[in-house]
């Protein structure tokens, strides 16, 4: 919101009102504040104490307008500022959808539950808690992916991340999800689905479905022969930086490269046409040699453009323990009756853009 609050404090309806920078540096309290929640806000500060705020991302008039307010609530010994406050466009677009649904909710910042110490007495099949339901993530340049989901029994983790690619067309947006046992014991991942249903966000709260047109990869052989992006970007996490409920935040590196992998997986994916896509790996029964699932698999969805996704997925993987493979965990992200809910804000993307869109998802 950088840019706005600059736009604004030259705005001539505030030729009454200095504005200044102020150094996060020296106002630790403020700048804590400011980072707790992850949600775009201004605020506005009189004799060094907060006295308005407004949160959410917003047009650059709804922030004068409230900013207009804000000032002329402060009393009668501040001079009233003497310009067109249109309170009906205010009160419009809070009613309509709360300054664009969506935007008014936290940016998704990678937070997921950690379960390195569960109770002996809970079952394993237990879902994973979504920390930040209905968040939104706009990927830009600099920040074009982040974690969505992560599962995890011990050490042995399984994670999905959502990335868009600044090299493709606007709107192309990938999912990777990675598997992880723990390096320290003999488990492995077997197999595992996810699926993954896409909408527009409308501004009346609805979310209109988007068919899907097309999709990847198909099955294996498709891997090999259209292949995406080198997703070796993601910084690697210290796996012990927690014991309970914790966050994180995946940085994407934008140099990426394409290329084709052959695996030894059964993949399956379908959904084209419709509006939710769904993939499923497995071992090949006449591979001898491998008896786990790749480290990594990158997936994604070409949908219609539009400026804001309505996404909601889950998934699910199967974890084996033990040399003879007797114990077995499924860890699930989110599940078909509850699911993960998230909001992609595309709209830095195709301003940045010509073409069309594509949405990629990377497990």
């Amino acid at each position: 919101m950088k840019p706005i609050f600059k736009d604004v404090a030259t705005s001539g309806r505030f030729g009454g009102v200095n504005f200044g920078i102020v150094d996060l540096e020296e106002q630790q309290e403020i700048a804590k504040e400011l980072k707790n929640d992850g949600i775009p806000k201004a605020d506005l500060y009189q004799g060094g104490k907060r006295v308005a705020r407004k949160e959410g991302a917003c047009e650059k008039n709804v922030l004068e307008d409230w900013l207009v307010q804000a000032i002329n609530n402060l009393g009668a010994s501040r001079p009233r500022l003497h310009t067109k406050l249109s309170t009906t466009s205010i009160s419009g677009i809070l009613e309509e959808n709360a300054c664009i649904k969506g935007k008014t909710q936290a940016m998704c910042m990678g937070k997921f539950e950690d379960r390195r110490k569960r109770p002996l007495m809970l079952p394993n099949r237990r879902t994973f808690k979504d920390l930040e339901p209905n968040c939104v993530f706009q990927p830009t340049e600099d920040d074009p992916g982040i974690l969505i989901g992560r599962a995890n029994e011990g050490a042995s983790y399984f994670d999905i991340l959502l990335w868009n690619s600044p090299q493709d067309q606007p709107g192309k947006v990938y999912f990777s999800i990675d598997f992880m046992p723990d390096p320290t014991k003999e488990e492995r991942f077997e197999s595992a689905m996810f699926s993954v249903a896409f909408g527009e966000d409308s501004v009346d709260g609805e979310h209109y479905p988007l068919m899907i047109q097309d999709l990847y990869p198909k099955d294996e052989y498709d891997m090999l022969e259209r292949g995406i992006f080198n997703t070796e970007r993601f910084e690697e996490q210290d796996p012990n930086f927690a014991d309970d409920a914790s966050s994180a935040f995946s940085s994407v590196d934008a140099n990426r490269t394409p290329r084709g992998r052959a695996t030894s997986t059964v993949v399956r994916g379908h959904g084209i046409h419709s509006q939710t896509a769904a993939w499923s790996l497995s071992l090949d029964s006449d591979m001898t040699t491998r008896r786990e699932l790749d480290a990594q698999y990158d997936m994604y969805v070409t949908l219609p453009s539009t400026n804001r996704v309505w996404i909601q997925f889950w998934g699910k993987a199967v974890l084996v323990k033990g040399d003879g493979g007797k114990h077995r965990s499924t860890l699930k992200i989110g599940s078909m009756d509850k699911p993960y809910e998230r909001i992609l804000d595309l709209s830095v993307v195709l301003r940045h853009g010509e073409n069309g869109g594509q949405v990629f998802a990377d497990i």
